[in-house]
Parts: C-alpha cells; structure tokens; sequence
C-alpha cells in the first residue's frame, strides 16, 4: 500500500536529461502526493533548489 505524505512540504526534485523519464516520474510521484519539480540537468536543479523555501 502507497502512503501519502502530509501536506507539509514534500517535495521531489527529478533530474534527468530524456523528458520522457522526468514526465514518468513526476505522474507517479504526483500520485502519491508529492510535490514534483523536474530538471533537464544539473543548472536547473540548482536554480529549482535554491528558488524554494522548503528542502527540496
């Protein structure tokens, strides 16, 4: 049985250069209540990680 998270921050950041995986990954991760920011390399998971005011 999958486990939702309280709603108090969680989030998930996905790096991956192929769309495809990050697209997979952010519709199960959704599902199971989590907050899902997607980054197509290492510049844009910085630049997600540093704009959120909880860990990522």
């Amino acid at each position: 049985m999958i486990q939702t998270p309280a709603l108090n921050c969680k989030k998930v950041l996905v790096v991956d250069d192929e769309q495809p995986i990050c697209d997979m990954l952010r519709l199960s991760l959704d599902r199971c209540g989590y907050t899902v920011f997607t980054a197509n390399g290492a510049e844009d998971a910085l630049a997600i990680m540093g704009s959120q005011r909880c860990p990522v």
